[in-house]
């Protein structure tokens, strides 16, 4: 279906860099999906499950569709991730599974819009747990999986949840995490930047332009007032391609605000077409050289604002409009998501107006 063509998109995206969202073929909806209470958990923070992956040789699994969940070797949780994040380890490679209590709908939406510009963001998929009140097909063979090798009782936990979230394990680097001789091997030197890091600073710019197509100022503090969250940017451990992980979106909830976003919007773009680096990517540079001690001049500043007009500037060729969106919306509901009305069409629209009104 439309949801499955949207995963192998993604993988095809890695190789052909230009593809096209397909028009959605009819979905069944799943039946109303039992929602279980929510109850106060907190994940251990010790690392206290015994099975041990070694992620640094693991292999990823090639597609999340059809992962035959009998084959669990074991699982892992992750050191990050709040919600409880997990390796999950099957005969066919890893799999992240994430026991998302938050907005899971805002999530894959992001991710959707990030493949539409191009960028390289893991596959999601969601699981729905239940149906009618029972396990679904595939909810009970990954419960029966995990159970087997679970000696915490994390799996009762993720199983009281209505939905998992499913996430392609990719082998990277957090940006927060690297330091100067990391960022050496991925950029050159600070004053002669390598081919592959001026590529990766186009990247940067262009990741910037989703997050305030999106307004999330969970990752590079660009027109936000706060310092930002730049784990939420990865390098894939050997190409070195930047990875925009946990994305997410946000409107607001005043006519006030919202203007108010809308005008940085308009001028940070006019600003952009009249200074370079403009104070706002000058800022950017500063945050990658607080993190890493490494300092991208600012000629780095100005490729990063290179990247982020180049959206801009291709926002008359892409196909983002309410008709797509409604697609896209109708198909996570689909999945007996009932979040999807955080998603505030209306107002990515207002700022893809812009983008386009601002294009040269």
């Amino acid at each position: 279906g439309y949801f499955m063509d949207l995963l192998e998109l993604q993988q095809q995206l890695r190789i052909d860099g230009d593809v096209t969202i397909p028009k959605r073929v009819s979905v069944t909806p799943w039946s109303e999906v039992e929602q279980t209470p929510k109850k106060k958990y907190k994940w251990s923070t010790v690392l206290d499950n015994n099975y041990t992956i070694d992620l640094e040789n693991s292999k990823a699994v090639k597609s999340l569709v059809d992962i035959d969940w009998s084959t669990i070797k074991g699982f892992k949780r992750s050191e990050g991730g709040s919600e409880g994040v997990f390796f999950v380890e099957v005969d066919s490679g890893i799999v992240v599974l994430k026991a998302s209590r938050g907005v899971i709908s805002s999530e894959l939406f992001s991710s959707f819009t990030a493949l539409l510009l191009g960028l390289f963001a893991p596959t999601v998929r969601v699981i729905t747990v239940y149906n009618d009140g029972k396990l679904t097909k595939e909810a009970k063979e990954l419960y029966d999986g995990m159970k087997e090798k679970d000696t915490h009782g994390f799996t009762e936990v993720l199983f009281e949840l209505p939905h998992l979230v499913l996430k392609e394990f990719v082998l990277g680097r957090a940006m927060n995490k690297l330091d100067y001789f990391s960022m050496r091997e991925y950029f050159g030197s600070e004053i002669d930047l390598s081919e592959n890091g001026r590529n990766i600073l186009l990247d940067f710019g262009r990741v910037i332009a989703l997050d305030v197509l999106l307004n999330n100022s969970d990752r590079l503090p660009l027109i936000w007032d706060n310092q930002g969250n730049s784990g939420n940017l990865m390098l894939e451990k050997s190409s070195g391609q930047l990875l925009c992980i946990d994305n997410q979106l946000s409107s607001f909830n005043n006519d006030t605000a919202e203007n108010a976003y809308l005008e940085k919007v308009r001028n940070l773009i006019e600003n952009c077409r009249n200074t370079s680096p403009t104070p706002e990517f000058d800022y950017i540079r500063m945050k990658i050289k607080e993190f890493s001690d490494f300092d991208v001049q600012s000629e780095g500043a100005i490729i990063i604002q290179t990247g982020f007009l180049s959206i801009v500037d291709r926002s008359n060729e892409i196909d983002i409009s309410e008709e797509v969106f409604e697609e896209w919306i109708s198909v996570i509901g689909s999945f007996g998501l009932r979040d999807t009305i955080s998603i505030d069409i209306r107002f990515i629209l207002l700022v893809w107006n812009i983008f386009k009104s601002k294009s040269i």
